[in-house]
This record gives C-alpha cells, structure tokens and sequence, in this order.
C-alpha cells in the first residue's frame, strides 16, 4: 500500500523519506539540458559554514570524480552550489554511476547527504554488497559498513519492531552508518536485512 505506517504501525520506507524531506537543509540534485545541477537548500533562519563535498563514484566503489569547498549556507536560501557537466561523464557507463554529495560541519558532522542516479532503480547495475554488522555492547547501535554501494538497505527482525532512528537508507563503500535500535534486540543474530541487491537475486 502507499501508507507509510503498517498495521502494527512499524515505519515504511515512505514515513523514512517523508521525514528526510522536511530537514532543515537539503542537497538536490536536477538535470538541466547537459549540466546536473546541485542545490543546497536551507529553512534555517541563519547563516550556516559547512564543508561541500561532491564525489561521482561507480557502485564498485571506485571515485572517479571528486570535488571540496568550504560554503556558507544563506538563511531562507535555494541555490545551485556546483554543477556537473555532460563532458565529465563522457564514456562512463551511466548504469554503473552515482552522484554522491554531502555537507558536514566543522566537526565533521553531516548536515545534508544525498545521491543522484544517472538511471532508474531497475537498470542500476549493483554488486553484492559485503554488509558487515556490529552491534554495540549496549545493544542500542548498530554500526553498518559495506564493501559495495548498497541501495535501499532495509533492516528489520521477525521477533519485534526495532524502532530504528533511520531505516530503507543506501550505504557507500567505506561509510560506517550507526542505527540507534529502540528495543534492544538480544542478539546481532536476531537482526536480518534486505536491499534492491537482494530482491534480484533471491526471485
């Protein structure tokens, strides 16, 4: 169904991506004639320095393409911070690609992060991915890390609903995601996950 909550009024993917929208600062990405545009978009009331990065990588993990700068991000703004040109994609399999950018603090906290994909979900070439899982000695995070680009990572298990802060979330090569889990599960064994990767190949 198009609800974002089930019947037992565990999250779907829809409540996960409804709530990323209305986030304070956002990054998106537009194509426009031979130019993919990136916007940063701020609600916030006043000014904001932050650290831009913009990085086009394959779903192997290979970075082809990277590019930093420092920004200040206008109160109340939409702009196009940086754009990529048609030329720069120039015999790359468009299949293979995705656009990846993000802006951190100072400490080097995420502010905003967001992809852009050059094709639809179904014609995205993906690898399996090599998740690896570790639960703290809390049990109340879970780190995520992944040897290839993983999209729409979904976690969940069969004996309760997590209450996971984030959830249906794509997963770079090399970025550690930490999950906070609101009902601890007992064991890492209790926890199980599913992808666009693995809905092909277990049909």
């Amino acid at each position: 169904s198009w609800s974002a909550l089930g019947h037992s009024y565990r999250p779907k993917a829809l409540y996960y991506e409804t709530r990323k929208l209305f986030g304070d600062v956002l990054i998106s990405m537009y194509q426009n004639g031979t130019d993919y545009e990136v916007f940063v978009i701020s609600d916030k009331h006043t000014n904001e320095q932050g650290v831009f990065r913009m990085t086009l990588r394959n779903t192997k993990g290979d970075t082809l393409l990277h590019k930093q700068n420092t920004l200040i991000i206008g109160a109340n703004s939409s702009v196009i911070h940086a754009r990529l040109h048609e030329n720069e994609l120039r015999g790359l399999p468009r299949n293979e690609l995705y656009l990846s950018c993000s802006i951190t603090d100072e400490k080097g906290n995420t502010i905003a992060r967001n992809q852009y994909f050059f094709v639809k979900p179904k014609e995205l070439v993906l690898h399996e991915p090599g998740i690896t899982m570790e639960l703290s000695k809390e049990k109340d995070t879970i780190s995520i890390t992944t040897r290839h680009f993983v999209k729409d990572f979904y976690l969940f298990s069969d004996l309760q609903d997590l209450g996971l802060s984030d959830n249906f979330i794509n997963i770079e090569p090399g970025q550690t995601i930490k999950l906070r889990i609101g009902i601890k599960p007992k064991q890492l064994s209790d926890l199980k996950y599913f992808s666009l990767y693995h809905s092909r190949v277990s049909k």
